[in-house]
């Protein structure tokens, strides 16, 4: 940690997994840990440098690395995967097992995330918000990512638009 940002983004993440921690003990002590699946997901990652994913661009492609930890039912011990997911993932890891051919009520698409296994493109950019009076973002770096997300060869820049 080599500056303010990256220590308070480092005691918040800090302080909010002793948080998850107390909950978790607490399912325990309840008794309901193992016959629960339990899925904790953000939105964004954040661009703290901290995994050399810095491009020519100067974009810490960090920021496009959320987190995602699921804890099956009966599950114990941890695992990594350094597969890339997104929060499209949190529903087809929630009905896994509980719902067969799993369908949006609305569209009859099945929710089993194949949609994923296409050419997925991201966006960064340091303005988030909706351009006024329209429907459109701001424009931004676009990128696309095969295989291990902390290797930084396997980033494709794919434009600003």
């Amino acid at each position: 940690m080599d500056d303010a940002y990256q220590v308070s983004h480092y005691q918040t993440n800090v302080l909010a997994f002793k948080e998850v921690a107390k909950w978790l003990d607490s399912l325990k002590e309840m008794g309901i840990y193992d016959n629960t699946r339990i899925i904790i997901v953000s939105d964004h990652g954040h661009d703290l440098g901290q995994f050399g994913l810095v491009d020519e661009r100067g974009n810490d492609l960090e920021y496009l690395t959320p987190l995602l930890m699921v804890k099956d039912f009966n599950e114990r011990g941890f695992s990594v995967s350094e597969d890339f997911m997104t929060n499209a993932d949190v529903v087809p890891f929630a009905l896994q097992g509980v719902i067969q051919d799993a369908r949006n009520p609305f569209t009859g698409n099945v929710l089993d995330g194949h949609e994923k296994n296409g050419n997925l493109k991201f966006r960064i950019n340091p303005k988030t918000d909706i351009q006024p009076d329209d429907n459109v973002f701001y424009p931004g770096d676009w990128y696309s990512v095969n295989g291990d997300i902390y290797d930084i060869n396997n980033w494709t820049y794919l434009g600003n638009w």
